[in-house]
Parts: C-alpha cells; structure tokens; sequence
C-alpha cells in the first residue's frame, strides 16, 4: 500500500517497511545523502506529507 499526497510518497515494501519516494523519479528520496528507506510506517508518512507541503508552500528543501 502506498500513501500519495503529491511529489513524495510513502510505500510499504515487502519486508513490511516503509520507504519515502519520488513518485516522479521512483527513486528512493535522499535526506543529509541517507536513503530513507527501513522506516517505520508513521515515520514515512509524516516524512512524506512534509516534504509535500513544504515543496506546495515553496519551501526551501536540500535533499542530497
């Protein structure tokens, strides 16, 4: 199951955790150069739903 608001989006793998990706690149998002995958589900989500708004609201937001 994924969870999709905008550019980032947060998806259970198949070991049952969560990774946050790019939906326009299917690449895994980077934070400080750190993939961010192995997460817990609400951490995921709420990385997700962030990086979202903060890119909707013009955020200034470095990721690698």
């Amino acid at each position: 199951m994924s969870m999709r608001f905008g550019r980032y989006s947060a998806i259970e793998e198949e070991d049952g955790s969560w990774s946050v990706v790019d939906t326009g690149s299917g690449m895994v998002m980077l934070l400080s150069g750190e993939p961010m995958v192995s997460l817990q589900e609400r951490f995921a989500k709420a990385l997700a739903e962030f990086m979202n708004l903060e890119e909707q609201h013009g955020g200034y937001v470095t990721l690698q």
